[in-house]
């Protein structure tokens, strides 16, 4: 790959299944000669087992059970100019699950305690200990977080959500704070009280939030229901424009004005979810200020981050199993940003200039200097906004702090799942969601070496066609079965981590995910691997839903 006519990546190597196993970044060489690298093995089920920056396990079920991160930290020695000395910091990030299969824990075990004074290890990873309770609904009840400790005296964080009745919107969030003293290891001697908080929630008649944060955030809509302002206490009012493709394409403050292009479906399928650059300048006299552009390396899994220029500085994007940056890399080779994993993306990233410390989980104070890189990819296809805190997310804006959903009902109704507000069925670490909407066609290139797989998405609820005589429900074999059998439409929302998926485009997006839904429950009669199978099955189920999308669509533009 070549960006300004230089290498971008070179020695780019991949495995049978379209995922990449091994590249560098030969502008991050700085003196040494050599540019760093990136190396990525694969367990025989597809899955992400290890790369640069951590290895992953997985259940039995296809979930991500454990990360080990490798996340930087101070040391207590100084460089010449006074900024401290980084070392690489082991975290083993374990994941817990309901039965549902949402994220029910996270707890991080550090392989070591030891911090430069005044800080702790939370002040890097958060609190070494999250819960998180559901209803059977898929709202959140309340999360807790514990072995909080660090330099903040927070001890633990205990958040509860209670919901206006009779719907899955939040009416209110209380925040209730142990404090604690400060100390060395976990970061506190012991309790000294407690500081409660209640965030109120203001919705419409239609399910848009119209503000929250007591005030602190309040929200203008357009004629189509998209958030055109954003009020937000202690930065002014934000504006923003869509285009027709309900692509946010520009914003303006008092300060700065930032126009934001995007990918083109028909060259790469979903790409149009995903920015290509923000250009900003200034609001008073249009002076052009640091533009960011993004570079993508086409996997099968979609697009993964591979690059970004901000201004005149090109740094290397090292991401995860889910295409998530995890952390930037300079042409001196030397770590520049990082973002450890936490549960639902609620621990901010942060940078050397302040030894890797973040602002605190659930207060509104900031590191000085922490945020010197203005990096805002964040889970796929989500852009984060500095003056709200929000993750833009192509037609909605995900809170990872106080809702952990989305701030309006899902544009495509009950077909994306019953609670319309959800985040990827309360698994960030497992799904994505790029457009916000979630109905999708994926493909898998071959179960352990076996049969290839076709299956459709909607929000979540993935299925495929298979022949009744599977072995434990996926394509095994024998040939007899898969010419002529007896088929079934099977779970498959263990395979969309090792898939490739792209959006179903449609002229009417809830009437097309409605029709997806019914067709499965409609399959074929029998399942053959050249007549009927999950591929012929899907792609009928795809077209025939377009189609029926426009045909609705114009009759309805008839009867007007």
């Amino acid at each position: 790959m070549l960006w300004d006519g230089q290498p971008l990546v070179i020695n780019l190597k991949w495995n049978p299944l379209g995922q990449p196993t091994g590249w560098t970044w030969p502008f991050t060489a700085g003196s040494s000669g050599s540019g760093v690298s990136a190396a990525r093995t694969y367990n025989t089920a597809g899955q992400l087992v290890s790369s640069e920056t951590a290895a992953y396990r997985w259940d039995a079920a296809g979930r991500l059970s454990q990360i080990n991160q490798q996340l930087f930290r101070p040391q207590a020695a100084a460089k010449p100019e006074g900024e401290p000395t980084t070392a690489l910091l082991g975290v083993a990030t374990t994941l817990g699950y309901d039965a549902a299969g949402r994220l029910s824990s996270v707890s991080h075990i550090p392989d070591t305690l030891q911090m430069p004074s005044p800080w702790v290890i939370q002040d890097i990873i958060g609190p070494l200990d999250s819960s998180y309770s559901w209803d059977a609904n898929g709202n959140r009840t309340q999360a807790r977080y514990t072995n909080y400790g660090g330099s903040g005296l927070t001890h633990s964080l205990t958040r509860s959500f209670t919901l206006q009745a009779g719907t899955n919107r939040i009416a209110s969030v209380q925040d209730v704070r142990e404090i604690g003293q400060s100390g060395s290891g976990t970061g506190s001697t012991g309790s000294t009280g407690t500081d409660t908080q209640t965030h109120h929630f203001d919705w419409d008649a239609s399910g848009k939030l119209i503000g929250y944060h007591g005030g602190s955030l309040v929200f203008e809509r357009d004629a189509a229901g998209r958030i055109s302002a954003i009020q937000a206490a202690g930065s002014g009012t934000t504006a923003y424009q869509s285009n027709a493709l309900a692509q946010r394409v520009r914003k303006q403050n008092n300060l700065q004005t930032a126009a934001t292009v995007y990918g083109d479906d028909e060259a790469w399928p979903g790409l149009s979810s995903y920015p290509l650059g923000s250009y900003r300048m200034a609001t008073s006299n249009g002076q052009a200020l640091q533009g960011t552009e993004y570079l993508y390396l086409p996997t099968a899994s979609g697009p993964m981050p591979i690059a970004v220029q901000i201004g005149n500085e090109l740094l290397a994007v090292h991401t995860d199993h889910l295409n998530t940056p995890r952390r930037l890399t300079n042409r001196q080779g030397q770590a520049a940003w990082q973002w450890p994993v936490s549960g639902f993306g609620e621990v901010e990233p942060s940078t050397p200039v302040t030894g890797w410390i973040r602002p605190r989980l659930g207060s509104a104070a900031e590191v000085q200097g922490s945020t010197t890189i203005s990096f805002e990819l964040r889970y796929p296809g989500q852009q984060h906004d500095a003056e709200t805190g929000l993750y833009y997310n192509h037609h909605r804006y995900y809170d990872p702090y106080l809702t952990v959903g989305y701030t309006e009902a899902d544009p495509i109704g009950l077909q994306g799942g019953w609670n319309r507000f959800s985040y990827v069925g309360g698994n960030p670490l497992g799904f994505t969601d790029s457009m916000g909407l979630k109905s999708q066609i994926c493909f898998y290139k071959g179960f352990n070496n076996d049969w290839p797989h076709v299956f459709t998405c909607v929000n979540g609820d993935c299925a495929g066609w298979y022949p009744s005589s599977s072995s434990n429900g996926k394509p095994k074999g024998p040939w007899g079965a898969m010419l002529d059998s007896d088929g079934q439409y099977i779970n498959d929302n263990d395979e969309v981590s090792k898939s490739y998926c792209r959006d179903v485009k449609s002229c009417d997006e809830e009437f097309t995910d409605q029709c997806i839904l019914q067709c499965r429950n409609n399959p074929p009669s029998s399942y053959n691997v050249f007549t009927s199978s999950c591929f012929n099955a899907a792609k009928d189920c795809e077209q025939k839903c377009v189609a029926r999308s426009c045909a609705n669509k114009l009759l309805k533009g008839f009867g007007k």
